[in-house]
């Protein structure tokens, strides 16, 4: 667990460094007030470093912890990687589909995945979630603050 903790920080270090630079390309446009769009990339960046230095300091300076006492893919936790997995698939899926009806899949397929209940009224409400969350961002973006939204080649 300790080689794994330094090698995903050492990542997220990498990670970090990345978007450090690649803000230095971001234009800031016209600086009215303090913060300009440069400093939330700054921020993020930044902090994402020092909890990736934080979390290599802790796992060299730990002591050892035994692999038995921590069970990575257990029957409980792989729904993380399934999790993943659908938003991977939802990031991908926007630019075919657009952005309302993949966001419609995407909350029903993880309210499926997560809940158990198979029962016709359960399944109902989830429907009329996944259906109601993009109609009401559609209405509040679209119509109300005139923020487009990507629409996909599709629909």
């Amino acid at each position: 667990m300790k080689k794994w903790n330094i090698i995903v920080s050492c990542l997220f270090a990498a990670v970090a460094l990345f978007f450090f630079v690649a803000t230095f390309h971001v234009q800031s446009g016209v600086q009215i007030e303090v913060i300009s769009g440069r400093v939330v990339p700054y921020v993020l960046s930044v902090l994402l470093f020092v909890l990736s230095i934080i979390l290599i300091l802790t796992s060299v300076f730990s002591k050892k912890i035994s692999e038995e006492t921590l069970r990575v893919f257990t029957k409980g936790n792989i729904l993380v990687p399934v999790s993943m997995g659908v938003f991977l698939c939802y990031i991908l899926v926007i630019r075919t589909l657009g952005f309302y009806v993949s966001t419609g899949l995407f909350l029903i397929c993880t309210m499926m995945l997560y809940d158990r209940d198979r029962d016709r009224r359960s399944l109902v409400k989830k429907g009329l979630v996944s259906i109601g969350i993009p109609v009401v961002i559609y209405l509040l973006f679209y119509r109300l603050l005139r923020v487009y939204l990507p629409t996909g080649t599709l629909f």
